[in-house]
C-alpha cells in the first residue's frame, strides 16, 4: 500500500559531520551501559515471527470493551471525521489507534440505547442513517452520535432499510411477508418525515430464484441492483437458484430496470455433489450470493469499472463491468481465489468488502482464506496472507479466521477482523501504516 517513509534525525546539540565528535576527543573505552535511557530510535519493520507484518498495528482492545466476545459481522465505517464500527455487541467510536481507546455509544434514544446494537448504518453524505428494528433514525454530522440529537423518520406507506443516494434520492430495500423484496425511493433525506415510491416490485418479477437484494450501487451515472439467489443452505447446491443476477436502471424508477449479467456470471461447477444418492447434483451455478462491489479506476487508466464479489461455497470470483451491457464483463478474480478446475474439488471463498486506497482496489475475504489483496488495474497482489487451510496463524492475530470490512480514514486503511464466533477472542480492528518504533540502544563511550 503506501510505502514507509523513512526518517533521519540528530539530537540537538549532536555533531554534523564536519565537527569533530566526543569519540575523537576520549579513550576509545567504550562500555555498554544498562542506563534505560532511549538514545536512538530506529524505525525498522518487525517480521512475521517477531509480530504482525511491517506497518500493521491493532487500533482496538479484543472486543472494543472488555468481556465482549466475538462477533460474525464487523462494520466499519467514517462519519464526520472518525471511525466507527458496529457489530452484534454494540456501536463503538475509535478515540485514540495508538491507546487502542474507543467508546462504546449509548445514546439515550435509539438507535443504539437503551435498546438493542442498531441492525445497520449507511453514512449518506452529512448524514448517518440507523435501521432499529423497523423504525429508521438519522443524525446530521456535527452532532454527537452518543447524544440526544437522533431524529425518527416517519415514513410513508412503508419504511425501507436505506442502501444508497442515487439522483438525489436514498434507495432502501424491503423485504415483504411473503418472502419477496422490493426496492423503494425517497427524495427526503435528513427530515424527519419520508414518502417513499416503489421503484422496483416482486424480486424482479422472479421471487422463487431471487430471494435477496445483496447491493445497490451506482456506476456511470445508473444504479445497479445485486441479486442473490440462494434458496437454502450456503453450501448445499440442492437450494441453489439460477445464480446472482445485476439489474441497471437509468432513472431507478418502476419499469426501467433490466439484467445486464448472465445468471451466476455463467460460472458452474464442474462436477456433481451427492454422488450416487437421490439428492446428487451436476454442473450447477456456484453464485447465489454477492459480498461486495465498489466502482474503482486506476490511476493510469481513463475509465473507471464497477467490480462485483460473490461469496462461494464453491469458489468466489470478482467481475468487472464496462457499462455495456451482457458482454462487458470480464473475470478478474485473484490468481489465488475462485473455484479449482479439479472435478469435484472447491475452495470456499467469500469477498467480504471492496474499497480504494491509495490509488488501488483492496479485497478483504472472509473465512476461512482471510487473505487482504489489492488490485492495480492489471495485477493483484496480496498484502496480508490469511491461514486458508494450512493450518497457520493469521500474520495479523492467531484467532483471526475472516476479514469482515474496510474503511479509509486520514490516509490510514482500517480493517475489521473476527475469530471462531465459538471461542472467546473478541473482534478486532487492524490499521495501516502505522510506525513500527524499535529502540536501538548504542554503546555509551565513557572515560
Amino acid at each position: 500500500m503506501e510505502s514507509k517513509k523513512w526518517t533521519q534525525w540528530r539530537a540537538r546539540g549532536s555533531p554534523k559531520k564536519s565537527e569533530t565528535s566526543i569519540s575523537d576527543r576520549i579513550p576509545r573505552k567504550i562500555i555498554r551501559s544498562c542506563l534505560t535511557v532511549l538514545i536512538v530510535c530506529n524505525f525498522l519493520p518487525l517480521s512475521h515471527a517477531d509480530g504482525p507484518p511491517s506497518g500493521w498495528r491493532q487500533v482496538n482492545e479484543d472486543g472494543f470493551v472488555s468481556g465482549l466476545g466475538p462477533t460474525n459481522d464487523i462494520n466499519l465505517f467514517v462519519f464526520d471525521g472518525k471511525l466507527y464500527a458496529r457489530n452484534a455487541n454494540g456501536f463503538f467510536r475509535m478515540n485514540n489507534p495508538i491507546t487502542k481507546s474507543w467508546t462504546k455509544l449509548t445514546p439515550p434514544n435509539p438507535p443504539s440505547g437503551p435498546g438493542p446494537t442498531p441492525g445497520k448504518l449507511i453514512v449518506f453524505g452529512d448524514y448517518l442513517y440507523a435501521e432499529y428494528g423497523n423504525e429508521l433514525w438519522w443524525i446530521q454530522k456535527g452532532n454527537d452520535p452518543n447524544g440526544p440529537q437522533w431524529h425518527k423518520v416517519s415514513s410513508t406507506p412503508v419504511s425501507p432499510y436505506p442502501m444508497t443516494i442515487f439522483a438525489g434520492r436514498i434507495y432502501g430495500v424491503l423485504y415483504t411477508s411473503w418472502d419477496t423484496f422490493q426496492i423503494w425511493w425517497t427524495p427526503h433525506i435528513g427530515v424527519n418525515s419520508a414518502w417513499w415510491t416503489l421503484g422496483a416490485d416482486n424480486s424482479f418479477g422472479d421471487p422463487t430464484n431471487n430471494t435477496s437484494l445483496d447491493i445497490l450501487i451506482v456506476y456511470n451515472g445508473h444504479i445497479y441492483a445485486g441479486v442473490g439467489t440462494l434458496g437454502g443452505t450456503y453450501g448445499d447446491p440442492t437450494d441453489y437458484g439460477t445464480g446472482v443476477e445485476i439489474w441497471e436502471s437509468t432513472t431507478g424508477s418502476a419499469g426501467t430496470w433490466s439484467q445486464v449479467n448472465v445468471d451466476g456470471f455463467g460460472t458452474l461447477f464442474q462436477g456433481c455433489v451427492y454422488q450416487g444418492t437421490p439428492n446428487e447434483v451436476c454442473y450447477f451455478p456456484i453464485h447465489q450470493v454477492i459480498g461486495s462491489a465498489a466502482v474503482y479506476q486506476a490511476p493510469w487508466d481513463s475509465k473507471e469499472y464497477l467490480y462485483v464479489g460473490t461469496k462461494s461455497h464453491y469458489g468466489a470470483e470478482v467481475w468487472r463491468y464496462d457499462g455495456t451491457g451482457v458482454s462487458g464483463w470480464t473475470n478478474v478474480t485473484p490468481p489465488w481465489a475462485g473455484p479449482f478446475p479439479i472435478e469435484g474439488s472447491h475452495q470456499p471463498g467469500r469477498n467480504e468488502d471492496m474499497g480504494v486506497f491509495n490509488g488501488q482496489l483492496c479485497l478483504a475475504e472472509g473465512f476461512p482464506t482471510a487473505n487482504l489483496g489489492k488490485y492495480d488495474g492489471t495485477n493483484w497482489s496480496k498484502v496480508i496472507t490469511g491461514p486458508a487451510f494450512a493450518g497457520l496463524p493469521h500474520p495479523l492475530s492467531p484467532h483471526i479466521i475472516r476479514l469482515c470490512a474496510m474503511a479509509a480514514l486520514k490516509g490510514k486503511l482500517y480493517v475489521s477482523a473476527g475469530a471462531n464466533v465459538s471461542g472467546d477472542q473478541g473482534d478486532q480492528v487492524w490499521g495501516y501504516p502505522f510506525i513500527t518504533i524499535v529502540p536501538t540502544y548504542i554503546p555509551l563511550l565513557l572515560d
